[in-house]
């Protein structure tokens, strides 16, 4: 299993406003309400699109386990692999995030670093598809473009093999 077992920083502190001073884990749920609802239509919860897994290929075989995960409960899923790059990657990319209710972005260091991931999560920003942010690596902080994407954002642990399932529910 390509999940590391970097211990979870533990519970989020709160400033003498009670406010978070830390990122939260999950995605708010007037966010999950607004997208159901939005895409919702005879075809399922998310209507005819799909979520869409854009992420850097280090972390291929811990994606394709939350594919996995998600596609058991019924949820569309689209990756790059499974059937996701018909054409030109960058149509293909595209396409990808046109037809998705969200873009789960697996962020780290080198998501942050690969253009690729830039043009999906860029392209999802400007399109109006949102955002899930998943921390793919303990202790990383986004800055650059994937800072000013995902500021604020609540977002899902998933770089603890003892949480990976925990964290699967969170992002469901």
């Amino acid at each position: 299993v390509a999940v590391t077992t970097a211990a979870v920083t533990g519970a989020n502190s709160s400033d003498a406003q009670g406010t978070s001073s830390k990122p939260h884990f999950g995605i708010p749920k007037e966010a999950a309400v607004a997208v159901m609802q939005t895409a919702q239509n005879d075809r399922g919860p998310f209507g005819a699109r799909h979520i869409m897994l854009s992420y850097q290929w280090d972390n291929q075989e811990v994606v394709k386990q939350v594919h996995a995960k998600l596609a058991a409960k019924g949820i569309p899923v689209w990756m790059d692999i499974d059937n996701g790059m018909n054409t030109d990657i960058y149509d293909s990319m595209a396409a990808g995030v046109q037809n998705a209710a969200a873009v789960v972005c697996f962020m780290s260091k080198k998501y942050e670093d690969s253009s690729n991931c830039a043009l999906e999560a860029k392209f999802a920003q400007q399109s109006g598809v949102p955002l899930v942010p998943v921390m793919m690596q303990a202790n990383y902080t986004a800055s650059s473009w994937l800072g000013i994407l995902t500021a604020g954002a609540l977002w899902t642990p998933l770089h603890d093999v003892a949480t990976f399932d925990d964290g699967i529910e969170l992002l469901v």
